[in-house]
């Protein structure tokens, strides 16, 4: 009879385990059907009115709702003053950037505030058609949505 309560009490812990692992599994699948979300996006615009930024890039929302943007812009036109800003930049939400006033960084999605940034900027080793330099951006922001 001790042997049948042990059976009934272990068929009774694995029947336990085998539903909390059926939960588990359900919760999984769940959270997987819900993929995080990719928009592609571009931007043109002038910082300070003589220059062009053209750029692309990507804005990811996870399922937790933080968002990063990966973006890249090609700096043409009038970009005179641009040499002393290459190098590596970062805010938490604001940084001081050469040329710029100390700000935060603004999506080119969707306008929202970073809650931090890394933007690289590099000489591209050409002129444009107006024979200034050209120079690229690359961006990395994450928003807490």
């Amino acid at each position: 009879m001790s042997n049948r309560t042990l059976a009934a009490a272990a068929a009774g812990t694995a029947m336990i385990i085998a539903s909390g692992l059926t939960t588990g599994c359900t919760a999984t699948s769940h959270a997987a059907s819900r993929p995080a979300t990719v928009k592609h996006f571009t931007a043109h615009y002038t910082v300070d009115g003589v220059d062009l930024w053209t750029c692309s890039g990507t804005h990811t929302t996870s399922t937790s709702g933080r968002a990063q943007e990966s973006e890249t812009c090609l700096i043409t036109r009038d970009t005179t003053g641009y040499a002393k800003m290459v190098g590596t930049f970062t805010g938490h939400p604001d940084a001081k950037l050469p040329n710029w006033p100390t700000g935060p960084w603004h999506s080119d999605y969707n306008r929202g505030k970073a809650a931090d940034f890394t933007m690289r900027i590099k000489d591209a080793g050409h002129r444009d058609s107006s024979g200034f330099e050209v120079y690229q951006a690359y961006v990395t922001a994450y928003y807490d949505n």
